[in-house]
């Protein structure tokens, strides 16, 4: 489960990342907390797939409804998006001190940022890649 929050906010975490009732750990603790909407989240995504690729998401909501939790691992896959100017070591939040809230799910997150980018620039081209990345 993915998502990607953008902040130009100077304090470290910004709010984004836990404070906001969208922020990344709110949103992604409502995904790790409710079985049947990531079910059927996948299961809708299952319908855009390959024949390779859908058997393999396919399996993972076989056994999510079955409850063969030792057969699949999710993983939160969150993005935060600021300026170089006011990055720091506390950027993850919550996403880093309380990642054992997602047992036993795996999360994974960065943080991008361009010295030579704008805030705007680096959002346009980070949309930009997302879509051709999806379009392959």
């Amino acid at each position: 489960m993915g998502e990607a929050k953008v902040s130009e906010q100077r304090k470290t975490p910004p709010d984004v990342v836990h404070m906001t009732e969208d922020s990344i750990y709110k949103s992604q603790k409502k995904h790790h907390d409710d079985l049947p909407m990531v079910i059927q989240k996948l299961s809708d995504y299952c319908r855009k797939l390959g024949a390779e690729d859908f058997m393999t998401f396919a399996c993972a909501v076989l056994c999510m409804k079955t409850g063969q939790t030792d057969k699949y691992t999710l993983t939160f896959g969150c993005t935060l998006i600021r300026d170089f100017t006011c990055c720091g070591e506390k950027d993850y939040g919550k996403m880093q001190t309380n990642v054992s809230d997602f047992n036993p799910n795996d999360v994974h997150f960065v943080v991008l940022s361009f010295t030579q980018k704008t805030i705007s620039e680096t959002v346009d081209l980070f949309y930009k890649e997302v879509q051709k990345t999806i379009k392959q």
